[in-house]
């Protein structure tokens, strides 16, 4: 795999401000191959200002057969015991809160040999008035 990412802020001729991450992912294998030619599923998250709202483009969550169910019997690991922020989803987008922090969380699923560019614009917000 191969990833760059890509933070852009613009400002607004009504003095808001617009940040957009732009992450880029490409899947170096080789389709068919028996290691490196499976689907790359993926989930990533970006921490904003907690005042912010996002748009999301370029995402796809997996069908509900990747992933087995947890049973009755399934146990938390220790890892997944911090503390957060109550979870809500919008779309497909998970949005928690971390460290004072919005989390806005996403799956990208990429072929081997694809490129899948994935967006989050914040929403702008209007900076303060002398």
């Amino acid at each position: 795999m191969a990833e760059d990412v890509h933070l852009e802020t613009s400002f607004e001729s009504d003095g808001s401000l617009v940040d957009t991450v732009t992450i880029s992912r490409t899947d170096n294998g080789t389709p068919g191959d028996q290691f490196t030619g499976l689907k790359n599923i993926d989930y990533v998250r970006v921490y904003a200002p907690p005042d912010r709202n996002c748009s999301r483009r370029g995402f796809e969550r997996p069908a509900d057969g990747y992933f087995q169910k947890p049973t009755a019997r399934s146990k938390p690991r220790p890892c997944s015991r911090r503390r957060r922020g109550s979870l809500h989803r919008t779309g497909d987008t998970d949005i928690t809160e971390e460290s004072g922090l919005a989390v806005f969380g996403n799956w990208m699923q990429i072929e081997p040999g694809e490129t899948r560019v994935a967006k989050y614009p914040t929403a702008a917000f209007r900076a303060p008035t002398p």
